[in-house]
């Protein structure tokens, strides 16, 4: 059942938030007023240095496991679309081959990824975000409608629900908006 299989990812959770290092977002999170108390919502006691609020468990959980959803995603794609664009392929290969070999030319055999290294990679940028362009893990947008809105149907001005002069959405409401309509 869900309260089984969530054990060890609340157990995972609370071991993040425990070795969390200073200035990381689970510490810094911890570090707020409402993800500093503990479970029962009492403030945290030296019997309760290790307990963690339900906020900041839910927040760890989210954290940890929707990054690696949408990292794995956006890496599957990359390499597929790599796999039919051969000649992107080699562009890529060649480019990482020339500045790894520049860069580790100490240790070429044991290769050190930094940020400096990936900044000397403006294909590799390019690929990926091409990547994300065309399928994005998220292909939509969420808006807060400030005023209400009034939609017309740009082919004729008529209404685009059934004949009404337009659709309205009244100020406050949350639009989604998906990015291929």
């Amino acid at each position: 059942d869900e309260e089984t299989t969530l054990v060890p990812i609340r157990k995972f959770s609370q071991e993040a938030c425990r070795c969390a290092r200073p200035g990381s977002p689970l510490a810094q999170l911890h570090t707020m007023e409402s993800h500093n108390k503990t479970i029962r919502g009492n403030p945290p006691s030296k019997s309760s240095a290790t307990a963690f609020s339900k906020d900041l468990l839910d927040e760890a959980i989210t954290l940890l496991f929707a990054g690696q959803d949408t990292s794995a995603a956006t890496l599957s794609w990359t390499l597929h679309l790599l796999s039919i664009h051969p000649e992107i392929q080699s562009r890529l290969a060649s480019e990482l081959k020339t500045v790894v070999v520049n860069d580790q030319n100490e240790q070429p055999d044991r290769i050190k990824i930094t940020k400096q290294l990936i900044a000397k990679l403006p294909f590799l940028d390019a690929v990926v975000k091409e990547s994300m362009r065309l399928y994005p893990v998220a292909p939509f947008v969420v808006r807060r409608i400030q005023d209400e809105l009034h939609i017309r149907d740009s082919q004729n001005g008529e209404g685009v629900s059934g004949g009404n002069p337009n659709v309205i959405l009244p100020a406050g409401s949350v639009a989604c908006i998906w990015i291929y309509s």
